[in-house]
């Protein structure tokens, strides 16, 4: 057992309504999972249920899922690891064409993904950037190290379930070593834990040896998954510009070095800057109120001068105070997208 786990039902149940301490006490996935751990006649039972069905299995994939420690588990149910390739379908890009391409051409663009999840949402913003000839560093966080380890291997399902699929896609080693996928809090707000529980360790695991691209996912064995080299260090950090951290004609892997352990990033240092876009989706509308407002802020204090925050309709329908928090803070709503535009 993971010494991070819950050792009894009873502390299962006081981690459920710690994590969701700061959730919407209406959410359906609370519920679900207060159900799930109900009907439990022990532990063993309860990750069999999980590992049966349940809402975070279905979004992040069984291989991934099963991976999890059991706290991990309770955690993808109650804030699920939704995740889309090109799933922009409220005018963001267009947004992004108009208001950010323009002052972009000759540095680096820097992108901020939270949080991550597999890593869609980092692997859109590469494509339109690659595809208008820019150059780019994505950092991108998420509290689960399994999903991360998922999401730094470049694996591409375009929305299909994995178990299904004969081989995924993989992103080739020249975007990923552009993007830095990182186990951690970018928003700095730990999770609780119940007395005599020690808090969600951050630390990713130890990562196997560098890939192979040609071999496809074995699912029987859901902890041997091939894990992409680590990035390297982004150049320019902390200036808003500087070269791109990449090999301009590296392809698939080429000359790859074996992974190495990573050390966490338990937050976002203020030395480290802003970014041009700040992408959030599918995330604020989990929280209460006041929650919402404050990751949204924090979130806007990432923003770059003439940079772009990314949020989504449903948390704006929701929080309807925080447009204006975000106006009150130098930006302007581009419409009715759910993207902001930080005064230059």
């Amino acid at each position: 057992m993971n010494p991070a786990d819950p050792r009894t039902l009873g502390e299962a149940r006081a981690l459920v309504r710690a994590f969701a301490a700061g959730l919407d006490p209406r959410s359906r996935y609370v519920a679900e999972l207060d159900e799930l751990v109900a009907a439990a006649a022990d532990l063993a039972d309860l990750e069999r249920r999980l590992l049966a069905g349940c809402r975070g299995l279905r979004h992040a994939g069984p291989d991934v899922f099963a991976a999890m420690t059991l706290r991990e588990k309770i955690l993808a149910n109650l804030v699920t690891p939704e995740t889309t390739l090109f799933r922009f379908t409220e005018g963001e890009l267009e947004a992004l064409d108009r208001e950010i391409l323009p002052r972009l051409h000759g540095r680096t663009a820097r992108v901020l993904v939270v949080p991550c999840s597999l890593g869609d949402e980092a692997f859109t913003m590469a494509a339109f950037l690659l595809k208008r000839g820019l150059a780019f560093e994505i950092r991108a966080f998420d509290l689960q190290p399994q999903l991360v380890e998922i999401a730094r291997t470049g694996r591409l399902t375009f929305g299909y379930p994995p178990e299904y699929l004969a081989a995924a896609g993989r992103v080739s080693a020249d975007v990923l070593r552009r993007i830095r996928f990182e186990v951690g809090d970018a928003f700095n707000l730990p999770l609780p834990a119940p007395p005599g529980m020690p808090p969600l360790p951050t630390a990713p695991p130890k990562l196997d040896a560098s890939p192979r691209p040609d071999a496809a996912p074995d699912a029987s064995a859901p902890r041997k998954i091939p894990v992409a080299p680590v990035p390297a260090p982004l150049v320019g950090e902390g200036k808003g510009g500087g070269s791109p951290a990449h090999a301009p004609h590296a392809s698939d892997h080429a000359g790859a070095q074996p992974a190495e352990e990573v050390s966490a990033s338990p937050c976002l240092r203020g030395e480290e800057g802003s970014f041009d876009v700040v992408l959030c989706r599918n995330f604020v509308g989990y929280f209460v109120p006041e929650k919402a407002l404050e990751v949204t802020m924090k979130l806007a204090a990432r923003v770059a001068p003439g940079g772009v925050l990314f949020l989504d309709g449903f948390c704006l329908l929701k929080f309807p105070a925080l447009q204006p928090a975000l106006e009150k803070d130098a930006f302007t709503r581009q419409g009715d997208r759910p993207v902001f535009l930080r005064k230059a």
